[in-house]
């Protein structure tokens, strides 16, 4: 991984698996692998990748080999992608998951992760899995319950980062938490069985986790800046290409299949056109799967792609090879994810700010340093200046005093001795004074000498000028111009070589001085040098504050800009208030209308109430008089007549009564939405009021933020000038030979510092200005809202429109009903007349008529009803275009329980056919017993059958309180079952109330709910199926209690029958105890014994066969089969019954046997 941009991908080669083995015949491989290169057989084409993992390679090589730098990276904050891709059964599963044997890449990542955290104590982590799968191009949550399960969307963030929306994070703590998840997530997660693979994946997982960290907030760690470094780590298993021919998928598998390849076939694409032109448009959004690693490719993450391989296919291993060789020239743009709140970057400034401030002290003690340096330097210079000046005016003197002292013969003589090197000529002085002239000579070449050594720093010093200087010329000239009487006799002879002998002390001294002087003037130098390195930073440094000043320019522009737009936002938002206010003008107008239209309704319909009292007072009293004459009779076809206008006048009169109901519900409902659009009006305008207050306040923020702005990048400006001129000023001066204005530069320094801080300051304001900018956004939300109210208040028009239709509506009915009363008013004028002829005929039908009237309350009661169910079924209609989604969603887990209870009853079923098949084995076993009962029941004893009919009895007495006990349960479990449906309505309605809530944030309503009103119709029949299934399966739990009613009733008619026969067996019992004390025999004595032993052998074969009966009954019990098992116990105590009947007919024989025997 030498370049982090570039995408690793690798090949793992699959080694034989059993299925390939156990063929028979010899397997044929195509392809081999060597090194970092996979090849054909034949050697046509060769593949060169990033690694090569051959067959004996496990899974723990791969790991160290290609994951462990993404997850390691993923720790740092980068983010990380690691998927399988391959054919079915290649692999992919077991290299992603592993198995019992050997990890696989997901739980060795989890551990690994969990390790390096342990590693990093001076970091805090949060970290949040999440486990979703792609199927048939749907995503589900593989953490979420079943019962809760659901189709997810793709959103898009303010960052235009992809997420998928409702998926569960769970915030985990260790390794072990996090393998549980993924079990529960592999137990939800879809497989199949193919031709191919018999744990087949039919989906596309992807196990992400977000590992977030920031340094520990430590307060003695003053580096911390809180920032948090936030990653998404991607394992990603694949589902594999496959062939229909090859897999032998169909149905639901082909189907699978299909989707799969689908996919797989878009992911291709869009790694091919990554590779070819990043920069051109990539087809994302085709697929589920490249929406959701959309980051992972071309992104901000680092990526390896896992392809695995069998030798044994050929086309299908090749494809899977040139889509690992397209993918490897993918590029990402891998960077660290660091989040920045406004305490962390206010933090993180702190710090640049406090750095700063050091660099600035250290700079500014390093200039205090130099300026002392520089200070002394000059005072140094001054000094010696002072004291060439006195020695150059001393040795002035001197030279004056010695000229004076000789003759000068002629003035060209010196010149021409001045234009040669004068030699030392020590004949022509006389001997007496030698002594003065050797002391002059040994110290003269010593003063030439310490000069020459001296001034060579010096420029434009020449030999010759120093040979010929002034302290050869007066001194040489000696000899030629004094005489030897001068010198002789000349009385101050000795106070001239006492000077003499000063000034070349004096000229030593200065020789040492001189000397001295040039060390101070290359320190000097060298301090020149090191000012010029410091003015060259201080340029850099001007450079990058004109840098920012431009950076800074540039925002303001950018800011400018903003608050331009924000002008014209505000502009835009004024005109839309304005106009908002029309509307509500408008509506309060419309309102008034309304009003005044349901006043004037109300008044109507008050009428209309009066008319109809007035024609229901006239009805009452025209059967008052009915029922007073009733004597007369008259023909049957005029009272029926009667009946018929009669059963007209009170339908019509129900009408009116029923549209005035509808027409005071209405105009209450009207009077609520008018009193809802008051309100809101009245916050649309409180709201319009705060947001102008808030916008003026913002625009005086604004421009006092403006002002002061100005001002700071004016100075600013200015300082820069200044500081340009005093630039220009250093450049001047460093051409020279040595700065002589070292203090100004001191002050430039001085000034520079001054400027950062005053930089510093403005960033401080950029900062405040940066929040009042934040708060004008903020107020660009408040315009949002009054957006949304704007909507609103819209919607609320439409809904008026929609009310003053339905009144019209509704008017035009109330029209119709006059006429209608018009109508009746005329017939029941008619009526009248014709009463008046009928008063006779009506007294023989009376009778009918009661019988009509009770006809017609009954009528009544069911248009009521129906006009109850009616409003109902509207609100249910209006409810399940809104519950559409949700529906599906209940439909899926109803079909789901449908197809569990179909499998459940099956095994009933299956169970029922052993209960027969037991039944009939028991009929047999019945039928061997019957036959032994009947030898064994010729030499039982009358008390012992009697004895045994008693336990019998008890039993079945048992078992009939058990019968009733486990109807109680059946009846208690349907009441339970019942309570849960009623639970489930409730919970329906509960999801009907959130989908109402739902549907009003949600963007793509009405796509849905085109896609849903062709699946409501399907809905509600699978409704209506659901409710017949439910029906069916009450009307099965009536027929069973019906059922087991029956069988109580007939079971307790055979006790009543038992309990006779009882009582003639208890006297035909005496009889014998009598006559068997009249015959005692030894036979009977034996027979009794062999009846004992028959009678111990047929309990101990019944104990076996009630034992079996038992282990029956607990298996059937295990399965929460209640109803089978009474039928069962039903079905044995009917047998019981026979063979008891059975019984006591044999004894009954044997009996009379007996008796006709001993006659």
């Amino acid at each position: 991984m030498a370049d982090e941009s570039a995408v690793t991908v690798c090949v793992r080669v699959r080694p034989l698996i059993a299925r390939e083995n156990a063929s028979g015949d010899k397997v044929s491989l195509h392809w081999r692998s060597e090194n970092n290169t996979v090849s054909d057989v034949n050697g046509t084409k060769i593949f060169t990748y990033d690694r090569v993992f051959h067959s004996s390679d496990n899974t723990q090589q791969l790991y160290d080999g290609v994951a462990v730098p993404i997850i390691q990276s993923a720790v740092q904050g980068y983010n990380g992608t690691i998927f399988a891709y391959g054919q079915t059964a290649s692999g992919k599963t077991y290299t992603m998951m592993g198995n019992e044997d050997s990890m696989g890449i997901i739980p060795k990542a989890i551990q690994h992760v969990f390790k390096i955290i342990c590693e990093i104590p001076d970091r805090e982590f949060l970290l949040r899995v999440s486990y979703m799968e792609i199927y048939n191009e749907t995503i589900t949550d593989l953490l979420c319950d079943n019962r809760k399960k659901k189709p997810l969307g793709i959103r898009e963030d303010v960052n235009r980062n992809t997420y998928v929306e409702d998926l569960i994070e769970e915030v985990v703590v260790a390794p072990e938490q996090v393998m549980e998840w993924i079990r529960k997530g592999e137990r939800n997660r879809h497989y199949g069985e193919t031709k191919m693979n018999e744990h087949s994946s039919r989906s596309h997982t992807i196990f992400r986790m977000i590992i977030e960290s920031r340094e520990r907030s430590d307060p003695a760690n003053a580096n911390c800046d809180g920032a948090v470094m936030v990653s998404h780590l991607n394992l990603v298993d694949l589902a594999g290409s496959e062939r229909a021919s090859q897999t032998g998928s169909e149905g639901v598998r082909l189907k699978e299949g299909c989707n799969i390849n689908r996919s797989l076939f878009i992911l291709g694409q869009v790694i091919k056109k990554l590779c070819d032109d990043p920069s051109g448009f990539i087809n994302y959004r085709d697929s589920k799967l490249t929406r959701i690693l959309q980051n992972s490719l071309g992104g901000n993450a680092k990526t390896v792609i896992i392809c695995t391989i069998t030798p044994v296919s050929f086309d299908e291993t090749l494809s899977t090879l040139q889509f690992a060789n397209t993918a490897k020239g993918m590029k990402n743009t891998p960077k660290v994810n660091e989040v920045l709140d406004d305490d962390a970057l206010l933090k993180r400034y702190r710090k640049e700010i406090l750095d700063l401030k050091k660099q600035l002290e250290e700079v500014s003690s390093k200039t205090q340093i130099h300026a002392m340096e520089k200070d002394q330097l000059a005072q140094l210079l001054e000094e010696k200046n002072s004291l060439q000046k006195v020695q150059e005016d001393r040795i002035r003197n001197l030279t004056e005093m010695l000229v004076t002292s000789a003759s000068f013969a002629s003035k060209q003589n010196v010149k021409a001795k001045r234009r040669r090197r004068v030699t030392w000529a020590p004949g022509k002085i006389n001997q007496a004074n030698v002594s003065f002239f050797e002391d002059f000579e040994n110290a003269m070449p010593t003063e030439t000498k310490k000069m020459k050594l001296s001034l060579p720093a010096v420029p434009d010093v020449e030999d010759s000028t120093l040979e010929n200087s002034e302290y050869d010329s007066p001194c040489l000239m000696v000899p030629d111009q004094i005489s030897e009487a001068e010198w002789i006799a000349g009385p101050n002879m000795n106070w001239t070589q006492k000077d003499f002998e000063e000034s070349v002390q004096l000229c030593e001294a200065l020789a040492l001085e001189k000397d001295i002087a040039v060390n101070e003037v290359n320190v000097l130098q060298a301090n020149f040098n090191n000012l010029v390195l410091e003015n060259e930073q201080l340029k850099s440094e001007i450079n990058e504050m004109k840098e920012r000043l431009k950076e800074k320019t540039e925002i303001d522009e950018f800011e400018a800009l903003e608050k331009q737009t924000q002008k014209d936002h505000e502009i835009q938002l004024m005109h839309e208030i304005t106009s908002l206010k029309n509307l509500v003008s408008n509506a309060e107008v419309y309102n008034e209308e309304l009003e005044a239209e349901i006043n004037s309704k109300l008044e109507q319909l008050k009428e209309k109430e009066n008319k109809i009292k007035i024609l229901q007072n006239r009805v009452e009293e025209l059967q008052k008089a009915a029922v007073e004459k009733k004597e007369t009779s008259f023909s049957v076809g005029d009272s029926d007549k009667l009946t018929e206008e009669i059963q007209q006048l009170n339908k019509s009169l129900l009408d009116s009564e029923a549209i005035a109901l509808d027409a005071k519900k209405q105009s209450a409902f009207l009077r609520s939405e008018n009193l809802e659009l008051k309100e809101k009006m009245n916050e649309l305008l409180n709201n319009h009021n705060q947001m102008q207050k808030d916008v003026q306040l913002y625009q005086r923020q604004i421009e006092a933020g403006k002002a002061s702005y100005r001002k700071m990048q004016a100075d600013l400006q200015r300082e820069l000038q200044s500081l340009f001129q005093e630039n220009t000023r250093l450049t001047s001066l460093m051409e020279g030979k040595v700065p002589k204005d070292l203090l100004s530069l001191v002050e430039l320094e001085k000034k520079a510092a001054d400027l950062k801080g005053e930089l510093e300051n403005a960033l401080k304001e950029n900062v405040l200005l940066q929040k009042q900018i934040n708060e004008l956004s903020e107020s660009q939300s408040l315009s949002n809202t009054v957006e949304m109210q704007k909507k609103e208040i819209l919607e609320k028009c439409e809904e008026l429109h929609l009310l003053k239709l339905e009144n019209e509506k509704l008017l035009s009915e109330v029209a119709d009903n006059e006429m209608r009363l018009k109508h009746m008013s005329e017939e029941i004028e008619k009526s009248k007349d014709s009463l008046t002829d009928a008063q006779l005929k009506y007294v023989k039908s009376d009778e009918e008529y009661v019988a009509l009237k009770q006809l017609h309350e009954e009528i009544e009661k069911k248009y009521i009803a129906a006009s109850e169910t009616n409003e109902q079924m509207k609100l249910q209609i209006e409810c399940l275009s809104k519950e559409a989604q949700e529906s599906k969603t209940i439909l899926d887990e109803v079909k789901l329980e449908l197809s569990s209870k179909m499998k459940e009853l099956e095994e009933k079923t299956a169970e029922q056919k052993q209960l027969l098949e037991l039944r009939e084995n028991l009929t047999r076993t019945q039928q061997k017993l019957n036959e032994m009962e009947q030898l064994k029941e010729e030499e039982r004893i009358s008390e012992m059958r009697l004895e045994a009919k008693d336990l019998e009895i008890q039993a079945f007495l048992q078992q009939l309180t058990e019968c009733q006990e486990e109807i109680k349960s059946l009846t208690q479990e349907r009441d339970d079952l019942k309570q849960k449906w009623e639970s489930l309505q409730a919970e329906t309605e509960q999801l009907r109330e959130d989908v109402k809530d739902t549907v009003s944030m949600n963007i793509m309503a009405q796509e849905e709910l085109r896609n849903t009103q062709s699946s409501l119709k399907e809905s509600q029949n699978t409704i209506k199926t659901l409710e017949k299934s439910i029906s069916e399966k009450e009307s099965q739990i009536l027929s069973v209690e019906e059922a087991l009613g029956k069988t109580i009733i007939e079971l307790q008619i055979q006790i009543s029958e038992m309990t006779e026969e009882m009582k003639i067996i208890i006297s035909e019992r005496d009889q014998l105890a009598e006559e068997k004390s009249e015959h005692n025999s030894c036979r009977e004595s034996d027979q009794l014994q062999v009846q004992k032993e028959q009678i111990i052998l047929l309990t101990q074969e019944n104990h076996s066969l009630q034992e079996k009966l038992d282990s029956l009954l607990l298996k059937k019990e295990e399965c929460g089969e209640g109803t089978w098992v009474i039928m069962l116990k039903l079905i044995i105590a009917v047998e019981k019954v026979i063979s008891f009947k059975c019984k006591r007919n044999k004894s009954f024989s044997l009996h009379k046997r007996t008796i006709h025997c001993r006659r």
